[in-house]
């Protein structure tokens, strides 16, 4: 859990993140994607979010668990 805080300060400290999505089946390919980015602290603009992406990997009958 310290590693996610620290992450968490780094990010507001620095304003930069990155995101890899890698391909584990042959042949094997990744995408990084790098740049700024702003925190979002208001729960009105990020659960809408949750709630889509929680549905989608969780199952869609789950959406308004990650969404609440």
């Amino acid at each position: 859990m310290d590693s996610v805080r620290g992450s968490g300060r780094n990010l507001r400290r620095k304003g930069r993140a990155a995101l890899s999505v890698a391909n584990p089946q042959p042949p094997y390919s990744f995408v990084l994607i790098e740049g700024s980015m702003t925190l979002i602290e208001d729960l009105a603009q990020v659960r809408p979010w949750a709630g889509r992406i929680g549905g989608r990997y969780m199952g869609e009958e789950r959406t308004d668990e990650f969404g609440n």
